[in-house]
């Protein structure tokens, strides 16, 4: 398994999803390889052999030239049993607002080694801090400029919200050949992620390394780590196995530019899905979960969402 670090040059519009990755690549992938290379791609995708996964976007920060990288919190219920006190309640309060582990709380959890109730026992029992990712969400003025008189509109002032990341930056897992992808993302290293990158924001570099999460055995479970879209045969085996079922639900929507036709706009079919730390029963004999689904046409192209699980197995105890 691969870790891609993304270093920001500037600031990022949001926190990637895959299946913005997955979007993006194909884009780029059309215009350096061209439509031919990259329908097989997505052919393989929705022939059950997807080539590569992508996790979400996630964060990281240094820590005296360390990386210090998060996971997100499964979505595990604890036993709060009877609240006592005032800090009791404030510090269960804090532990459900919580959202992120560090890599070796993670790594302990999958292992079965501690259980999701321990963290919170120790959480609220003691003055131990669970790290969380250090994020600044920056409202930034902007004026829209009208390209008749080349000069600004006051009735068109607006803000966005740029995500700054100090001292880190953004990663995400990659299962596959790296080498399909590559030549996208040194393209990306150049043009920059996201809306607003040709006027400068979502600048970045990247490193590539390897990341060994030790994936217990005796798993009985998974933790999704992307946007879960599942096939009807998967959501009919989880109605019938719900002991190990606990999730988000999440929904997308958004327009599409035509490239021919660039006052046109395609508005996507909003799609529902699984968020990333929701956790599913293992379905024996299975290696890859979820389904790719059409949002949008636009301009005979067929508009994907990629609903492909990136899990992580994990054995609960209990």
């Amino acid at each position: 398994m691969k870790i891609v670090y993304l270093y920001p040059k500037t600031s990022f519009s949001r926190i990637y999803d895959a299946d913005f990755l997955f979007g993006i690549t194909l884009t780029v992938m059309r215009y350096l390889k061209g439509e031919e290379f990259t329908r097989s791609v997505v052919e393989s995708f929705e022939a059950g052999s997807p080539p590569f996964l992508f996790s979400n976007c996630f964060v990281f920060n240094k820590i005296d030239s360390r990386k210090r990288i998060y996971f997100p919190k499964p979505k595990l219920p604890t036993d709060e049993k009877e609240i006592e006190t005032i800090k009791e309640y404030s510090k269960t309060k804090e532990f459900k607002s919580l959202r992120y582990l560090d890599l070796e709380t993670f790594s302990r959890l999958i292992k079965g080694e501690i259980t999701i109730q321990d963290i919170f026992e120790i959480f609220v029992n003691s003055k131990e801090k669970l790290a969380q990712p250090q994020i600044r969400e920056v409202s930034v003025p902007h004026v829209q400029i009208n390209r008749l008189t080349n000069s600004s509109e006051e009735e068109h002032f607006y803000h966005t919200d740029d995500l700054f990341i100090d001292n880190g930056g953004l990663y995400f897992l990659f299962e596959g050949d790296f080498s399909l992808v590559e030549p996208v993302f040194n393209f990306l290293n150049h043009y920059g992620l996201g809306r607003d990158a040709s006027t400068g924001r979502g600048q970045f570099s990247y490193e590539v390394d390897e990341i060994v999460l030790e994936e217990p055995s005796d798993a009985n479970a998974f933790i999704n780590l992307s946007c879960y879209y599942p096939t009807a045969d998967e959501i009919k085996y989880y109605q019938e196995h719900t002991k190990l079922l606990f999730y988000e639900l999440e929904t997308k929507e958004g327009k599409i530019f035509s490239n021919n036709y660039s006052w046109n706009v395609f508005r996507k079919k909003p799609v529902s899905y699984f968020a990333a730390g929701s956790v599913f029963p293992i379905i024996n004999g299975k290696k890859h979960y979820g389904s790719i689904k059409e949002v949008a046409t636009a301009d005979n192209i067929s508009i994907k969402f990629n609903g492909l699980s990136f899990p992580i197995k994990i054995k609960i105890r209990g």
